[in-house]
């Protein structure tokens, strides 16, 4: 790519909107999406000194833009931070505005500025086409409401049958005209400070502007603003990678039209953020394994014709509800759950409290070729591997994910047809039962940052069932120290402090405890006094403290932890597999 293509500058908002060049966001590019969080980050700069110093300035970052006549780009990246200062200027106008209709404030002056802010910042008139030309348009989701409504200054602006985007432009526009009313409630000449702050602000907010030559196609672009250090989702270049392939096809709007709403059918169930997840796991469900940074070069090798777009989109919404189910498991209505429901959320769940992820892709595999019973079976298999392989004897990611890639290509290629099949295949994943007792017996937790897990743990121990009933999530369940962490040295003589700091966090020294009868201690520490708690608890495991011991010992909580390394190899087992 010759230097001509690419070529970088700084400008400031005022250079970029004062020359006559008409901004465009491309139909493929996102929905306006900045929320308060935003507006308040960008008004706190702005407050902290640029709109009433004029030796101060804030740096917008990357607007990328693309163009071959240098008078109409493309909005390629910024368009978030471009469409809201077009936001703040529009709102500095309503206020004008509305102080004119409603106290014919100094009218002549303000009926001026209003026509010079609207000429310099938002739109110029065409003596040609005799009409009024916007500076800034938006996508074709966004751009009536901001024109019609926020530019064509329409008093009460609207609420209702308004998407998203819509609802994000209309509440930037109130929170913005709310703040420059606070900025110049004391000020004396009001309308001529609402100016000034605007022509501050656009002398000194700036970007860093890279123009790219329109010869090149949108997906050339980002690829080369990522080899240049401007980095881009994956989400962004697939996108603009689909529309750029219809774009090149000369196929008429309906298809358009049809591919945004296959996008946006994604989208809707989909944060920004997930995303890019589900488009690896989908891939690699499907096709040969690749690293989630070569997932965008992967697609772009088969995905040449409207076709392949298509069949890519139509691929992915069929796998999302898998994606959703593993990633981030939901059971809205418990009520109205199947059993089949209730369960695959349960041991969803799981995967998700452990932490694990790589076994996602040859679970979406195994789901669209099992059938539901036969995947719960799978499900449960690859939950309890997971807790033995990751959360018990902790070894090594690598080989795990090799042995779920190669399972994945079985399924994919009719080699492996059941449950069954998968979970013998799997068989290297999972330790055998000298190995799982011994890393069992041995297992110590990070209380702090294991809370949730451990309580799974001992409740599943406690029920002998690896989807316990009890609701180790429910926020009156605590983890209860045998012997404190910190305990008064009298009332634990059995200990010296060695066993103390090796032995307090072991799994043989806790148990699970509801917390009025953990507040009912008072604070005691002797284990005499902790027994008569446990007795009434509704915890097995509890209450065969308080009936099996008449002291607490470090050998007892060594005993303790190898008798629970026992059932646990029996709760977390597959027979297959034994």
């Amino acid at each position: 790519m010759s230097a001509s293509d690419f070529n970088t500058s700084n400008s400031t908002y005022r250079q970029l909107i004062g020359n006559g060049i008409i901004y465009t966001v491309p139909r493929y590019q996102r929905d306006y999406s900045w929320t308060e969080e935003n507006w308040e980050e960008l008004w706190q700069d702005i407050n902290e000194g640029i709109a009433e110093n004029r030796h101060s300035s804030h740096y917008l970052g990357y607007l990328v833009l693309q163009s071959n006549d240098d008078k109409n780009y493309n909005i390629i990246d910024g368009q978030q931070r471009l469409t809201t200062i077009s936001l703040i200027v529009m709102a500095g106008i309503r206020l004008l505005d509305k102080w004119l209709r409603e106290k014919n404030y100094d009218a002549e002056n303000t009926k001026n500025r209003i026509a010079g802010l609207k000429q310099s910042y938002i739109g110029y008139y065409d003596p040609v086409l005799l009409t009024t030309r916007p500076k800034l348009n938006l996508n074709r989701n966004n751009d009536h409401y901001y024109k019609t409504n926020i530019v064509g200054l329409v008093e009460k602006l609207p609420t209702r049958n308004i998407n998203e985007g819509e609802r994000n432009l209309r509440e930037a526009t109130i929170y913005f005209q709310n703040k420059l009313a606070e900025f110049v409630a004391s000020k004396e000449d009001k309308g001529k400070d609402i100016a000034q702050f605007i022509d501050n602000i656009s002398d000194q907010l700036f970007f860093t502007v890279i123009k790219i030559n329109d010869e090149l196609n949108a997906y050339k672009v980002f690829e080369t603003l990522n080899a240049r250090g401007v980095q881009l989702s994956t989400t962004d270049l697939l996108k603009n990678n689909l529309f750029m392939i219809l774009h090149n096809a000369n196929l008429p709007e309906q298809e358009f039209d049809l591919l945004e709403d296959s996008w946006s059918a994604i989208t809707k169930r989909i944060d920004d953020n997930e995303l890019p997840d589900l488009l690896s796991a989908h891939w690699n469900s499907r096709h040969k394994f690749v690293r989630r940074k070569e997932i965008f070069k992967a697609i772009k090798q088969i995905n040449k014709t409207p076709a392949d777009a298509f069949k890519l989109l139509k691929d992915m919404q069929a796998d999302i509800d898998s994606f959703l189910d593993l990633e981030s498991p939901k059971l809205v209505r418990l009520d109205k759950a199947s059993k089949s429901d209730k369960t695959r959320f349960e041991l969803s769940s799981l995967l998700k409290l452990f932490r694990v992820k790589v076994p996602i892709p040859m679970l979406m595999a195994a789901r669209r070729k099992l059938s539901e019973a036969d995947y719960i079976i799978l499900l449960r298999a690859v939950v309890v591997i997971s807790f033995r392989y990751n959360v018990i004897c902790r070894k090594a990611t690598g080989v795990a994910e090799a042995e779920y890639i190669e399972v994945t290509s079985g399924i994919n290629n009719g080699r492996l047809n059941s449950a069954l099949d998968i979970i013998r295949a799997m068989k290297r994943l999972y330790p055998d039962q000298v190995i799982f007792k011994q890393d069992f017996e041995a297992i110590k937790f990070n209380i702090s940052q294991n809370r949730k897990l451990i309580r799974y743990v001992l409740s599943a121990i406690d029920c002998k069932n690896i989807i316990s009933e009890l609701d180790y999530e429910h926020e009156n369940i605590t983890i209860e120290h045998i012997l404190d962490e910190r305990p008064r040295k009298q009332d634990w003589s059995a200990f010296n402090d060695l066993e103390i700091r090796e032995l307090s966090n072991r799994l043989g020294n806790l148990i699970l405890l509801e917390k009025l009868a953990n507040n009912e201690k008072n604070q005691k520490s002797d284990f005499s006094a902790k027994k008569e708690s446990y007795r009434n608890s509704g915890y097995h495991m509890t209450q065969n403290i308080a009936t099996h011991y008449s002291d607490w010992t470090p050998d007892f909580i060594v005993a303790r932890q190898k008798s629970m390394a026992e059932l646990a190899e029996r709760i977390w087992s597959i027979e297959e597999l034994g």
